[in-house]
């Protein structure tokens, strides 16, 4: 039984009126849906699905329950298998950047309860957000699975590193969602338009629902063009790394929106209130400490470059000298431009996050490409001035190891009475 978009939509929606301790195995959808939703409720989230009515009748045959997450497993007279994972909302800002980076332990434990429950027919997995995620990584890990997920981030760097392989699974994301931008998308994955017209109205850092999502007359989820701000999202990924330059440039705009520096560990869930907090002066005076670390580290390069110079010029001789000092200038020089490229990458994607979800009435949209062009141009000065200030110590250091290269010959006298 092969399904169509909606029904995978509805699938991956509907249990999150499911409350895990009401089900038992051997229970239809329909039962659950009755023993966990009253009423005019039970109507509500019903009435979608009777349209679709061979859904309701889906038996549990397993189910995995986790403190965040949970997968369930239905199956048919035919023994195939629609598997569903599900991630709740409420834990999203606390896992997503563990989840992410494959520390968290429930992408394993989904493969696990994917692989033991799959049987010998036909299998398909669904799932919303990070449920899609895991039912991804789960379904690398298995055969011949299929299936859509909706709004799921990218786990291409989890799948490369922990040996999951490509899926046959669709990842439909959800339009201008931040969530479906994270990550690296290595699966099939294709933009939902507008489901109203315009933008959802899905939260910063929050989840989207099946109200995103627009389908056509064959149940098919109509798709389109990525939304406008997809690119600008997609460069939050570098928030979920770590390093000196995370922690400095996420403490700089911290202090400047008069919040506790917490950390890059934390830093995902300050992103909101800095979004709401932060203003125009705030932010240059942020960049202006960004480029203040930056001038900073590349003294000490310049400083560690000048040392070391100066003992290989007290040991070798010219020819060799030559030779190290290009070597030794190349190197100094690339580590400045590595650090000025990671704080630009760093501080763009915080400048989005800002301008996507700042105060309405902000000009940072109009002054983006202005406040980025004042943070680099006097790092790309610094990184110049470095390059004259090795370039201009070359014969210095030439002029020592001819000094040192230089031995006065040993003179003998003798006197004769």
């Amino acid at each position: 039984m092969k399904l169509t978009d909606k029904e995978y939509l509805i699938l991956a929606s509907f249990v999150d009126d499911v409350h895990n301790d009401a089900v038992q195995t051997g229970i239809t959808i329909r039962e659950m849906l009755m023993d966990c939703i009253e009423g005019d409720e039970f109507f509500c989230v019903t009435e979608e699905i009777q349209a679709y009515s061979r859904l309701l009748e889906l038996k549990l045959a397993a189910l995995w329950s986790a403190p965040d997450a949970a997968g369930y497993a239905f199956t048919n007279e035919n023994d195939d298998k629609w598997i569903i994972f599900v991630y709740k909302p409420d834990a999203l800002l606390e896992n997503l950047k563990t989840l992410l980076s494959g520390e968290n332990t429930l992408m394993k434990q989904a493969a696990q309860f994917l692989l033991a429950n799959c049987g010998n027919g036909a299998c398909f997995v669904t799932g919303f957000g990070l449920g899609g995620a895991l039912a991804l990584y789960a379904a690398g890990l298995a055969e011949d699975i299929q299936g859509v997920v909706f709004d799921a981030p990218g786990i291409g760097q989890i799948s490369e590193a922990q040996g999951s392989g490509q899926t046959d699974l669709c990842n439909i994301l959800a339009y201008n969602s931040l969530v479906s931008a994270l990550g690296i998308h290595s699966e099939t994955f294709q933009f939902a338009v507008p489901a109203g017209g315009g933008t959802t109205g899905i939260p910063l850092l929050g989840q989207a629902d099946r109200h995103c999502y627009k389908t056509d007359s064959n149940g098919g989820i109509i798709t389109g063009d990525p939304g406008e701000t997809f690119v600008l999202l997609s460069k939050l990924n570098i928030l979920f790394e770590e390093g000196d330059s995370i922690e400095a440039v996420s403490g700089a705009f911290l202090r400047a929106a008069d919040l506790q520096d917490s950390g890059a560990s934390g830093l995902i869930h300050a992103m909101l209130s800095i979004s709401e907090r932060m203003n125009l002066s705030g932010i240059r005076e942020a960049l202006a400490e960004i480029g203040g670390h930056y001038d900073r580290h590349v003294q000490e390069i310049w400083r560690k470059w000048k040392k070391d110079m100066t003992g290989y010029a007290r040991k070798q001789g010219q020819d060799e000298l030559v030779a190290t000092f290009a070597e030794q200038s190349e190197s100094a020089m690339l580590e400045a431009s590595a650090l000025l490229e990671e704080l630009y990458r760093i501080s763009e994607a915080f400048l989005s996050v800002l301008v996507l979800y700042g105060q309405e009435e902000s000009r940072l949209p109009d002054l983006l490409e202005e406040l980025l062009s004042g943070l680099t141009e006097p790092m790309i000065a610094r990184l110049e001035r470095l390059s004259l200030q090795m370039t201009a110590e070359l014969d210095g250091l030439m002029e020592m190891s001819l000094s040192a290269a230089f031995v006065w010959p040993e003179l003998h006298f003798n006197f004769k009475k």
